[in-house]
């Protein structure tokens, strides 16, 4: 019988699993889905800050991911395997060159930088 090696995976991944145990108290998604549901997945950082505070995640996870932003404020994404970082395939703002996306309150992507938001479609 063979055995399949087994890959964990890595902390900011477990760490997402956990944040979404809890709902989240920007946008109020349910517990087991992402605040971002088109697009690349992701949670506001006041859903990580709730989990913190739950026991759910530990006070260094968010920190890890706390540290990678430029704006720190309950309306930021944190979009799933990025933390914060940037990647090469990321928009980036038009206007300030920022990838640091957010969301308004009406679902619009929002650059947390210089406020820029996409056009109402």
């Amino acid at each position: 019988m063979s055995t399949i090696p087994h890959t964990p995976a890595p902390p900011q991944a477990m760490a997402a699993e956990l944040v979404r145990m809890a709902n989240c108290p920007h946008c109020w998604q349910r517990p087991g889905r992402p605040c971002a549901v088109t697009g690349v997945p992701g949670d506001h950082l006041a859903r990580w800050q709730r989990a913190e505070r739950r026991g759910l995640i530990t006070r260094a996870d968010l920190e890890a991911v706390v540290a990678r932003l430029e704006v720190i404020a309950a309306h930021v994404m944190i979009r799933d395997g990025q933390a914060g970082e940037a990647e090469p395939d990321d928009e980036a703002c038009p206007r300030c060159g920022a990838v640091n996306w957010g969301m308004t309150p009406d679902g619009r992507l929002e650059c947390v930088t210089c406020l820029l938001t996409e056009p109402a479609r």
